[in-house]
């Protein structure tokens, strides 16, 4: 199937596939939503927690059920309790600036690290119709982080005990 232009002569676009409308967009955002890494959640203006993908639950270690219909803050670590919530209140008040914490949990020797992210989604009114949450475990990236400054370290100190050799040509 072709998109033809509007303007006489102007190249045709082929359609990358078919448009999504209705209920076909909510079958593949509810399949993508449920197939996702990323562990998400949206949560009503209410604050409360409406619909959770599977890596959520795996996340918090809770099934659906335990975790759709509870506050939002409920779920979040209590040294974050309060960014959150004064997120909440900044959304709420019109600044939709996306939030961006990183946290951890376990022992110091077997430390699990998270990325969560939250942005209001707001309707074409300004009204805020959602908050969309997603958390991704960035334990791995933050090691390879860790690694590749240690490495850049040792190496130079490396090119710094090199003796240095003055050629003349």
């Amino acid at each position: 199937m072709d998109i033809s232009a509007s303007t006489p002569g102007a190249p045709r676009t082929p359609a990358v596939g078919p448009a999504l409308h209705g209920p076909a967009l909510e079958a593949t955002r509810a399949r993508l939503f449920a197939l996702s890494d990323t562990a998400m959640a949206i949560v009503g203006p209410d604050h409360m927690v409406v619909e959770v993908n599977p890596a959520l639950c795996a996340v918090l270690a809770g099934a659906p059920e335990d975790i759709v219909g509870r506050p939002l803050l409920e779920l979040v670590q209590p040294e974050h309790r309060a960014l959150t919530a004064e997120w909440l209140d900044r959304c709420a008040a019109g600044d939709t600036e996306p939030i961006h914490v990183e946290s951890h949990v376990g022992r110091k020797d077997r430390r699990r690290w998270f990325t969560t992210d939250g942005h209001a989604v707001v309707s074409s009114d300004g009204r805020i119709d959602a908050y969309l949450i997603t958390i991704a475990e960035s334990t791995t990236a933050r090691r390879l982080s860790g690694a590749l400054v240690s490495a850049q370290v040792d190496l130079a100190a490396l090119v710094d005990r090199m003796p240095v050799a003055v050629v003349r040509l």
